[in-house]
């Protein structure tokens, strides 16, 4: 960055680019309320109001039960016993289903071309 500065400077300088008088005004910066002041306070209020809907509908412990080590033993344990069925039903398959697919009927129930 500072090598190319010089370049520039080395440049402009013998084609007369550098401006000979500087008119420029420098101010000092103070704090102020302008239209990103209040913004701000506004995205910090809707920040807020999510939080704390967030907390009120119970994402805390949603946020504790997704959280730890998975390849802990404790998180496999407790994985395991929430997939286990409770009830013999849960081992059944479905019957409404048919067995064999009807080979008129592919791609979601348009008819197939007939093959010669």
């Amino acid at each position: 960055m500072v090598v190319a500065g010089y370049l520039v400077e080395l440049l402009f300088t013998p084609l007369h680019l550098v401006p000979q008088t500087r008119d420029a005004t420098v101010t000092t910066a103070s704090i102020s309320w302008n239209y990103t002041t209040w913004l701000n306070i506004v995205f910090l209020l809707v920040a807020a109001a999510l939080f704390l809907r967030f907390v009120r509908t119970g994402g805390l412990p949603r946020l504790r039960m997704m959280g730890g080590d998975p390849q802990s033993p404790q998180a496999e344990s407790a994985q395991a016993m929430e997939n286990k069925p409770t009830t013999p039903t849960a081992y059944r398959t479905s019957t409404t289903r048919e067995s064999t697919p009807n080979p008129a009927t592919r791609c979601r129930g348009r008819k197939s071309r007939p093959t010669a």
